[in-house]
């Protein structure tokens, strides 16, 4: 392990023999048998290292190093920093226990993600790290919650659920679940519909409803522990996977060269006020986050941001605004509105007392919602038109004539209503909110039939005409292009964006946006690694970008080669932060010395 050879080779630098065993007894307070290799410093350097890792005392060999010698190799402040790295990542292919054939699906602050296979069986395995495992009370807090999870049948909870360890790996394992995580759905779909989000909402709440009924709070909802796929009637269906997470405590890790704030206590887009101050998670911390899952699923941004330490200010002392006016025009009504605000509120006992309660309350807010489309008799939507037609600032008749498109026919004419409603309006400059609201409805409707989507497409130009930097219209206009096949079409609205918004994380979003396009629905895969490269070189903090770049480049070296080159030149862009070039530059070493077999570089 190279940190280990750091620390000792410096404790030999150093130290004399006899500098190194006054250290160990005096300063570290170990009892010099029980580290052994007393007789050389060589030997004794060695062992100590192995007993302070063994002993969890790496740290504090580090303090000793930096108080008491002057020319200590900075190698050894980042060990104090970040730890050893003490969690190898499985190869492809490789085995763990009784799962074979693993695959890396992806990597978070507290454990790696794996597909395998047992018995015949895909499994999801999730492998923590070993700072996550250090606190052995909270390990033991998280494999109990885990195991009373899996006593607990539910649809919307993963099936086959056990925890363990192998190899003196801490692992959670279960079977395989299709889709897309709520993160990554909403990255690639913007906002989701009224209906598709309420639905969302109420069956995340179901799987909740089924773990607090044994008053186990799962203490970590959020976007990337919520799985999304669709059944074959369209409906879109969820299962909350990772309960207990909170029950562990994890060193925090450096991300763009600073320090995680939310290392141990959960999302800064979904974190409970209360678990930021420290308290426990409960089933009303648990409805809090959902709170926030709705108002991200409705608008397409968290309440208060995804900077840690400004959405950890909002979430305890500010207000959120209401979601109706944070996405205007989408249909969000003034009891839903109520509803999102009551899981948000500060103080958990002015929220519902748990996920049953809150279905209760949400089921009233379902009912007085929107209508049922098949109550509207054809005199009903011609009233409807007309209403429009002489009102066209009327959200309410907008509202309802949305919801009545439930054939391809209607759809047209009412597609024809809402546009033409929409350019009553286009001179006056004081209803522009109510004419994007009207065109947004129109592009929503004409996007739901095959026989009316070209017609999306021209609204949602429209919406952009108005304003070119409308990140909903945009999202909405690359989705369409993409269920039009459009696909060299929706990245070229893509690319236009990438150099509109200049540089930074923005424009390493929307490459790596154009890199899903060219891998899922393109299968071209060396497109996908050009734009997945030009994404980690805008924004190299981010391990999902560096995972897609190796798993496409793989062992070919020609790719590593052309990889390595552009990120060798983004490396010296100086509109990246010094932390971020620092980042940059070690990547590119770490994979020419691994990837592209260049040790001379």
């Amino acid at each position: 392990m190279k940190e280990t050879d750091i620390l000792r080779a410096e404790l030999e630098r150093l130290f004399d023999l006899e500098e190194l065993l006054q250290l160990a007894r005096d300063i570290l307070g170990f009892e010099l048998e029980q580290v052994g290799g007393t007789a050389a410093k060589a030997s004794f350097a060695g062992a100590l290292t192995a007993h302070c890792l063994e002993h969890d005392a790496v740290e504090a060999l580090c303090d000793v190093l930096l108080a008491t010698r002057d020319d200590v190799a900075p190698a050894v402040h980042e060990i104090r920093r970040t730890g050893f790295s003490l969690d190898p990542e499985i190869a492809p292919g490789e085995a763990f226990g009784p799962f074979t054939d693993l695959r890396k699906l992806g990597e978070g602050r507290l454990a790696r993600s794996y597909t395998g296979d047992r018995g015949g069986v895909p499994h999801r395995i999730r492998i923590l790290r070993h700072e996550a495992t250090r606190d052995q009370r909270g390990v033991h807090r998280f494999m109990t919650v885990v195991r009373l999870a899996a006593t607990i049948e539910h649809p919307g909870l993963p099936r086959g659920l056990e925890v363990g360890t192998i190899q003196g790996r801490v692992y959670v394992a279960h079977e395989h679940v299709a889709g897309l995580s709520l993160s990554e759905h909403l990255r690639d779909h913007g906002p989701l519909p009224v209906e598709e989000a309420t639905a969302l909402a109420r069956a995340i709440l179901e799987a909740l409803s089924a773990l607090h009924a044994r008053r186990i709070a799962h203490g970590d909802v959020r976007p990337e522990n919520v799985l999304v796929s669709r059944s074959s009637d369209g409906e879109l269906a969820a299962v909350l996977l990772d309960v207990g997470s909170d029950r562990l405590r994890s060193r925090p890790r450096l991300d763009n060269g600073r320090t995680e704030l939310f290392a141990t206590v959960g999302s800064p887009r979904t974190v409970a006020p209360e678990q930021v101050r420290g308290l426990p998670s409960t089933p009303q911390s648990d409805l809090y986050s959902i709170g926030a899952l709705l108002y991200e699923m409705l608008t397409g941004s968290p309440p208060f941001g995804t900077n840690a330490i400004e959405a950890a200010f909002g979430h305890v002392s500010q207000a959120p605004t209401p979601p109706s006016q944070a996405a205007p025009g989408r249909g969000i009504g003034p009891d839903l509105d109520a509803f999102v605000l009551r899981l948000l509120e500060k103080e958990p006992s002015r929220r519902p007392l748990d996920a049953e309660a809150a279905l209760e309350a949400f089921a009233e807010v379902s009912r007085v919602r929107v209508p049922s489309r098949r109550t509207l008799r054809p005199e009903d939507v011609d009233t409807l038109v007309a209403t429009l037609a002489r009102t066209p600032t009327d959200e309410a008749t907008a509202l309802a004539l949305e919801s009545a498109a439930e054939t391809p026919e209607l759809a047209e004419r009412i597609v024809g209503v809402l546009y033409t409603a929409s350019n009553l309006l286009k001179d006056r400059s004081e209803h522009l909110e109510q004419r994007r609201s009207l065109l947004f409805r129109a592009a929503r409707v004409a996007a739901a039939w095959p026989e009316t989507r070209a017609r999306a497409e021209e609204f949602y130009g429209k919406l952009l005409e108005i304003a070119q930097d409308d990140e909903i219209a945009l999202r909405g206009l690359v989705e369409l292009r993409r269920r039009l096949g459009k696909y060299e079409e929706a990245i070229e609205v893509l690319l236009a964006r990438a150099e509109r918004v200049g540089s930074g994380s923005e424009k390493a979003a929307t490459f790596a946006e154009i890199g899903r396009i060219y891998l899922r629905d393109l299968d071209d895969k060396e497109q996908a690694l050009v734009a997945f490269t030009q994404a980690f070189a805008e924004d190299p903090g981010r391990a999902e970008w560096s995972n897609e770049i190796q798993r496409l480049a793989g062992a070919n070296l020609e790719r590593w080669q052309e990889v390595l080159e552009t990120l060798g030149e983004a490396a010296q862009n100086p509109e990246l932060s010094p932390d971020q070039r620092v980042l940059l530059q070690k990547r590119v070493g770490k994979w020419w010395m691994e990837r592209a077999h260049r040790p001379d570089l």
